[in-house]
């Protein structure tokens, strides 16, 4: 799920060393609410720095599955911020 694949990312930037600590919320999307609550703050650290940017209908989608696509736009933006 979109969810997963941003705790992954989060969880890997940890690794690296990256500071993944979140400030903000999620308040912004309409199904803000449906983030579950260990991925809440992987999504919050992954939209403050532009690896996510939410779906039509102002949503995260963060129960539907990740496309291909999606993966791969995640990990180059990811790559893009941190270089790692």
């Amino acid at each position: 799920t979109r969810e997963q694949l941003v705790t992954f990312l989060a969880r890997y930037a940890t690794f690296k060393g990256v500071d993944v600590t979140a400030e903000g919320n999620l308040d912004a999307f309409a199904d803000s609410a449906s983030v579950s609550k260990y991925a809440v703050d992987s999504m919050i650290w992954a939209v403050e720095n532009g690896i996510v940017a939410g779906m039509e209908g102002n949503t995260l989608a963060p129960k539907a599955t990740a496309s291909r696509a999606q993966v791969a736009t995640f990990v180059l933006r990811f790559c893009a911020k941190f270089g790692k």
